[in-house]
């Protein structure tokens, strides 16, 4: 429901129970917007990363409820690490890059050895107005 709309929810699919009637194991509830995507840690089986309407890219560990790790991009952030000016839309894993793109045009790859705040892009990638 629209509670649910900013937070991201994991539930257990193996439950011999129909799906919508499935009670969230985990909420994690940072975002102050629409979540939009996800995508896990390359390395570390235990983190997750969000991406929001928000602007943010929220890394999340499993062990640790309710509050995340890091938090890429974002207003309360140094100019060097503000990220994305409008809401991601993708978030993808290769290596130790974290791909991050969002309705700016722009690509940002970050680095996810690196997760220290703040944390800064490592490489932007400027898109034209006929990308995705």
């Amino acid at each position: 429901g629209p509670a649910r709309r900013n937070c991201v929810c994991v539930y257990d699919i193996g439950q011999k129970s129909k799906l919508s009637t499935l009670a969230p194991l985990s909420m994690y509830r940072q975002h102050d917007d629409i979540v939009t995507c996800l995508s896990a840690h390359p390395t570390n089986t235990a983190l997750f990363f969000s991406g929001s309407k928000d602007c943010t890219i929220r890394c999340w560990d499993f062990r640790v409820p309710d509050t995340s790790v890091a938090t890429l991009g974002g207003p309360n952030v140094p100019v060097e690490a503000k990220g994305h000016s409008a809401m991601i839309t993708c978030v993808d894993t290769c290596g130790h890059s974290l791909i991050s793109a969002g309705l700016d045009h722009q690509i940002l790859v970050w680095d996810v050895r690196q997760l220290k705040q703040p944390v800064c892009p490592t490489q932007q990638l400027p898109l034209d107005n006929h990308a995705i």
